[in-house]
């Protein structure tokens, strides 16, 4: 539980904590930063507005882009669409 340490910046250290580690790698920006956490309509919509080819995968919508990704076909092309976009990063050091 002590790997990845949460301390603040007055000292004081967080009790032990969980983190997500994605098997596909972490969401990027367009200069290559992981995205900022935000809650996932905005996430989602943000990645439709900067992909014509994710929206005429998934539509125009978080609500049609979960619709659609239910589907594990629609999830696979999505994944090696973000690939090949260049907006998924590796996370090293935190895969098992």
């Amino acid at each position: 539980m002590d790997r990845h340490p949460v301390t603040f910046v007055s000292g004081a250290r967080l009790p032990p904590c969980s983190i997500y580690v994605s098997g596909h790698g972490c969401l990027v920006d367009g200069e290559g930063r992981p995205r900022r956490l935000t809650d996932q309509a905005t996430l989602i919509r943000s990645l439709l507005a900067e992909s014509p080819e994710l929206r005429r995968l998934c539509g125009p919508t978080p609500d049609s882009f979960v619709d659609r990704a239910r589907d594990r076909a629609v999830r696979d092309a999505v994944r090696g669409l973000l690939r090949a976009e260049g907006r998924v990063s590796a996370q090293p050091g935190l895969a098992p």
